[in-house]
């Protein structure tokens, strides 16, 4: 009787073992999947039109001879920014910033203009310190259409361009094909 209660126990024991592996193995499936939630439902937050405020600015320019050229960096002195968000719209289209932070050694800035669909418009971001206008960063690119809506591919800028640390401010713009401006702006802070 003594080896069937020991094979018993043993038994036992190994059930109870898959038992607990099964279940710590349920709860880290569960972590993750809330986590992820966790982090679309911001995200979905960050890009809704209106958790952005706004102000319509619209505005019709010609076309910028810039738009044709590749990736352009500069550092300027200007003191005419606009002093607070806007974001032109025409109809139901806008630009919306999607993100605008530091990862590690890059700060990155994503932008789309919705109800657009159309390449070879001029994205453009401009950051400025925000305790000195005069100390700005400007890149540009080309917009791409995506579905339903044109995207400016990521700005990542790096860190050591920034040379004071502190917040900056982001101003997106998009020139459209027909010359039409978007613009939408937002702080982040550089470390």
């Amino acid at each position: 009787m003594s080896n069937y209660n020991k094979n018993t126990r043993n038994k036992n024991k190994k059930i109870l073992f898959s038992a607990f592996i099964i279940i710590v193995g349920l709860a880290g499936v569960f972590l993750v999947l809330r986590r992820d939630s966790d982090v679309s439902t911001q995200q979905k937050s960050e890009t809704n039109p209106e958790t952005i405020s706004k102000s319509v600015n619209e505005t019709n320019m010609s076309k910028d001879k810039e738009s044709n050229e590749s990736p352009v960096d500069t550092e300027t002195e200007k003191d005419d920014l606009p002093s607070q968000e806007e974001t032109s719209t025409e109809g139901d289209a806008s630009l919306v910033i999607t993100r605008a932070e530091q990862y590690s050694e890059n700060i990155e800035v994503s932008a789309y203009v919705r109800d657009i669909f159309e390449d070879g418009g001029v994205c453009k971001a401009t950051f400025t310190y925000s305790d000195d206008n005069s100390l700005q960063i400007t890149k540009d690119t080309m917009g791409i259409k995506d579905v339903s809506e044109t995207i400016c591919p990521t700005f990542i800028v790096p860190r050591d361009e920034f040379t004071k640390l502190g917040n900056w401010k982001v101003v997106v713009s998009y020139i459209a094909i027909d010359g039409t401006k978007f613009s939408a702006e937002k702080t982040f802070e550089v470390q």
